[in-house]
């Protein structure tokens, strides 16, 4: 991702925030967040039209990846998403917290049914 790119999705997630995603985070933090996801290959932009319409920053953990902001502004994001994780990783357990509950996004075992 080059520079002119990270900019621009940054200033984009700032523009787009709202409930918990990015919450309060300022500027330097989602930057921050950007380049990690990205240099551990979990940064996932959704664009539509050549306009993004989502974002998903994670981590990867001992037990798989951890998902720690995701942000759409369209229905259908989040399926687009997990086949990515799901065609890219396999298996893998995505973890993340939603509504303030630990939520394992893809169960391994559940993968295939998830996905239809």
């Amino acid at each position: 991702m080059n520079d002119l790119n990270r900019r621009e999705l940054v200033d984009w997630i700032i523009a787009n925030r709202r409930g918990m995603a990015f919450k309060d985070y300022p500027y330097a933090k989602i930057d921050t967040l950007v380049v990690e996801s990205a240099a551990q290959d979990l940064l996932c932009i959704s664009t539509e039209n050549g306009q993004i319409n989502g974002v998903v920053c994670g981590t990867r953990v001992a037990h798989g990846i951890w998902i720690h902001d995701i942000l759409t502004t369209k229905r259908g994001v989040m399926k687009k998403f997990l086949q990515f994780y799901v065609n890219k990783f396999g298996q893998i357990p995505i973890l993340g917290e939603a509504h303030g509950r630990l939520r394992l996004f893809v169960d391994p075992s559940k993968v295939e049914r998830k996905m239809k």
